[in-house]
């Protein structure tokens, strides 16, 4: 096994530019998501790597494999990796167990090699019991794990997997993430797993990659996208915070600062490097509390709307003051909310200044 780079990758269809000078990487054995909204790039860059399109420019390697430069592009069925697609792409016609084998057909393995190697990737999935069965015998979930297991079969050091679980219904795509994570520790193969539902991906992933318009936003641990943002589209579209304007005033720490916000100044953490002046600030719902009454550190606003959510509720909110009206924060609260149009004193806890892009 080896270490996956992307140097500089870009792609474009005709004047669209899909991905965009793309450098990332994937640790040997690493879960690295890949997680956007639709149309950002990311299964372009997934079917990059796996030799369906060639780059413009920029270097795709394997370890000390070249799989890809302008120009050129190692065969998919050379690079040894496996694939799995959202729509399971099972022959109808064949057994589990022969769905499972065709791949290694294909490398013309056969006799006891090709029935240890189907039998071991079976029992992986959970499916050794069923291996008689045809597809439409089984359920989605299954069908999912036999895609999964003709790909584990392969023994590949690298497993693309395309938006997997968007065909599942919401109890059993909980069920498989769980078994996919099993399994990727199990085989120790690297996975890069395409999706553009967040939940999934921070869940699953040991790091993601958040694409927009074809670049790589931020790649970082799933706490990391969340806690420190390093741009406001990774700021909104990783647990929707809120993004507002304030004015940094000066450092505390090497983590933490004053800003002005709403004419009151408020602690926050903050990024290396900034100076005095105009600053955007990502607050999520757990950064908010509501307060009891008025008090001079707080702030007002008026409740927009209520969401009840299981454990609690969430709130929207809109300030009073300066931005009212286009500002909405989101706070959590346990019970007894307020109702829509009441006016609400809240404190802000905590808060992230999102560094400033050149």
């Amino acid at each position: 096994m080896a270490k996956l780079t992307l140097t500089q990758v870009s792609k474009a269809f005709g004047h669209t530019l899909a991905v965009d000078s793309v450098t990332l990487e994937a640790e040997e054995g690493e879960f690295l998501a890949l997680l956007g909204p639709s149309g950002c790039g990311k299964t372009t860059l997934l079917r990059l790597i796996a030799g369906f399109e060639l780059p413009d420019s920029g270097v795709i390697r394997m370890g000390e494999v070249l799989y890809a430069q302008s120009g050129y592009g190692l065969p998919p069925e050379e690079r040894n990796l496996g694939m799995v697609f959202q729509s399971y792409a099972l022959w109808p016609h064949l057994s589990v167990f022969e769905n499972v084998a065709y791949g290694l057909r294909v490398r013309k393995i056969r006799g006891t090699a090709l029935h240890a190697q189907v039998r071991e990737a079976l029992e992986r999935v959970g499916l050794g019991e069923l291996h008689n069965r045809r597809p439409d015998q089984l359920s989605g979930g299954q069908r999912q794990r036999v895609a999964l297991a003709r790909c584990l079969a392969l023994r590949p050091n690298l497993v693309l997997l395309d938006e997997p679980l968007a065909n599942l219904d919401i109890h059993l795509r909980e069920s498989m993430q769980t078994e996919l994570r099993r399994i990727q520790r199990e085989s120790g193969a690297t996975f890069l797993f395409v999706t553009h539902d967040q939940s999934e991906a921070m869940s699953l992933a040991d790091r993601i990659a958040v694409m927009d318009q074809g670049k790589i936003q931020q790649a970082a641990k799933p706490e990391e996208l969340y806690a420190k943002p390093a741009t406001e589209m990774v700021a909104s579209f990783i647990g929707k915070g809120s993004i507002l304007n304030g004015i940094f005033l000066e450092y505390l720490s090497e983590t933490t600062g004053m800003v002005l916000l709403w004419g009151k100044t408020v602690k926050v953490r903050t990024p290396p490097g900034l100076k005095p002046g105009p600053c955007r600030l990502c607050l999520r719902s757990r950064n908010l509390a509501l307060l009891n009454g008025s008090a001079p550190e707080g702030f007002s606003g008026r409740v927009r709307w209520v969401s009840y959510r299981g454990e609690g509720f969430l709130l929207g909110v809109s300030p009073e003051g300066e931005e009212a009206g286009t500002t909405e924060l989101r706070l959590e609260v346990e019970s007894a909310p307020p109702s829509p149009g009441q006016r609400v004193f809240f404190q802000l806890k905590d808060g992230w200044v999102i560094p400033r892009t050149p």
